[in-house]
């Protein structure tokens, strides 16, 4: 199991991308950056040689006193995992089987992330 911490919330994932008017495709917002970069320099250390290939559940534990009043709870889930892949925890979000996302007490505030690498069991 890989176990983390970050004291950065991440925006909401309606906030983490911008549409480009001329181009017509789509960019990562100056606040997405600023928390990519802010909670990626919390992760790093953590990180361990830890590193999932394959299958894994997740759960993040987001800090009830953190978490602004009125925001979607599933809206967080995204930006966390493409940081995890950014950072190489894992090899790929699509590989996650299950995604646990609750409210709690998480020391120092923020958010806290269980990492569990999983066999999958293809059905006959």
């Amino acid at each position: 199991m890989i176990h983390l911490t970050c004291k950065h919330m991440p925006p909401s994932v309606n906030a983490c991308f911008a549409n480009n008017r001329k181009t017509g495709g789509r960019h990562r917002t100056k606040r997405y950056t600023t928390w990519a970069n802010a909670a990626g320099w919390e992760l790093k250390p953590q990180k361990r040689n830890a590193f999932i290939a394959g299958a894994f559940t997740i759960t993040i534990v987001l800090d009830r006193k953190s978490f602004r009043k009125g925001r979607d709870i599933d809206n967080i889930c995204k930006p966390i995992l493409d940081l995890l892949q950014t950072l190489d925890f894992i090899k790929d979000d699509k590989f996650c089987e299950r995604l646990t996302v609750e409210k709690g007490a998480v020391e120092g505030g923020g958010f806290e992330i269980f990492l569990d690498e999983i066999t999958v069991k293809e059905a006959a």
